[in-house]
């Protein structure tokens, strides 16, 4: 599992458990599309201030906005909609689910 401090490059705060895609100079903005994802913020991380983010391998669901206390099933896809994670059924997943745990997985 690779968790580094990355900073918040956008203007609002990213919470932790929100999605988050690449942006210049070491940075991470709050991730609205699928195809953007980077990784998971881990902490709250203010504008312009340095958080945590975990950008690959595997996390338990409860630090994923939008499914912590989701019945999840192994093989599950999860995508991302309104900036929060959730369960779909597409067939070009974000994270797969196995066991309650997620793998990330960068398109």
């Amino acid at each position: 599992d690779s968790i580094r401090q990355y900073v918040n490059r956008g203007s609002s705060t990213i919470t932790a458990g929100y999605p988050v895609k690449k942006a210049a100079y070491n940075g991470v903005e709050l991730c609205t599309l699928i195809d953007d994802f980077y990784g998971i913020a881990m902490e709250d991380i203010e504008p312009q201030k340095a958080g945590w983010v975990q950008d690959s391998g595997y996390i338990s669901r409860i630090y994923l906005e939008g499914i912590r206390t989701a019945t999840l099933t192994e093989g599950q896809y999860i995508t991302i909609n309104n900036s929060k994670f959730a369960t779909s059924t597409e067939e070009s997943p974000l994270l797969i689910v196995d066991n309650q745990n997620i793998q990330l997985i960068k398109k």
